[in-house]
């Protein structure tokens, strides 16, 4: 079985909280509206949708600058040259291998051996191109 993985982990969770966020909201407009014999619900839906939006906004910063700070400590460990490739592939999306070549700076060879190293560790996925290879990236 495959594990699910953190990020969508996370969502899930989010979401989960989410609905029982609203279900406790029309819970206690029920009870308002039993015990005090109007609806508190605009101020309620208020309240909740100010919490998300911050809340959201505040998740999706911090994840961004986590994922950021990964990222910096994974080029940090890997040799200069692979660094230097992966760099160029994260910033494209995908390039083609003849394109990455010619950006890198670096050997045909050497950028071969380089995404092949890659593409072991499942960082990049490799497809025919014409006459040479588009380097797709895996996260």
């Amino acid at each position: 079985m495959r594990k699910i993985e953190p990020a969508y982990r996370n969502l899930i969770i989010a979401l989960g909280l989410l609905f029982f966020l609203g279900i406790a909201l029309a819970v206690s407009n029920a009870a308002c509206a039993i015990n005090m014999g109007h609806l508190f619900a605009p101020f309620l839906y208020g309240v909740a949708l100010v919490g998300l939006a911050t809340g959201g906004a505040v998740t999706l910063l911090f994840q961004w600058k986590v994922d950021k700070m990964q990222l910096k400590r994974i080029l940090s460990i890997l040799p200069v040259d692979e660094a230097s490739v992966l760099t160029t592939i994260i910033e494209k999306g995908s390039i083609t291998q003849t394109e990455l070549k010619s950006r890198s700076g670096l050997s045909k060879v050497k950028v071969s051996r380089i995404l092949s190293r890659l593409e072991q560790r499942n960082v990049i996925e490799k497809k025919p191109h014409g006459n040479t290879n588009l380097i797709i990236k895996k996260f």
